[in-house]
């Protein structure tokens, strides 16, 4: 339908009504489509607040993220545990891991060379190690 069709649609049942009731029902038309108009810019509000918000929530984590890759040396040596003892076969009890500044210290006994190289290669790519020293010692457990 063509606008001047739906506006002598929308008009008819005002002539049926007289002066006074046409009067009356285009008031009421008015206000309902100022209602109309008015609810139609709230959703706009909210989506451009809710893009706000999701926006300073987003700045805030990512803020955030980058300061939490510079962990302190008791994190760091735990998270570095977690990585290198993540194997079933590692040597959880016989190795210790100590942290300062940055630097991963690894102390104690191991069973061979491929294990110790191992460890330092392991604790070496854990995001947050400066470097990883080894202060370990190959034993024969046969």
């Amino acid at each position: 339908m063509t606008g001047k069709l739906k506006k002598a649609r929308r008009a008819l049942p005002l002539v049926a009504l007289g002066v006074k009731g046409a009067a009356k029902a285009s008031r009421w038309v008015g206000r309902v489509r100022g209602r109309r108009e008015a609810r139609r810019g709230a959703p706009r509000l909210v989506v451009f607040l809710a893009g706000l918000g999701t926006g300073a929530v987003l700045a805030y984590l990512l803020g955030r993220d980058s300061e939490s890759s510079e962990l302190n040396d008791p994190a760091l040596a735990a998270k570095v545990q977690s990585e290198i003892f993540r194997p079933a076969d590692a040597p959880k009890g016989t190795v210790d891991v100590n942290v300062e500044n940055g630097v991963v210290y690894l102390r104690g006994e191991v069973t061979s060379r491929a294990e110790l190289k191992d460890l330092i290669d392991r604790a070496q790519a854990v995001d947050g190690v400066r470097r990883a020293e080894s202060l370990l010692h190959v034993t024969d457990r046969a």
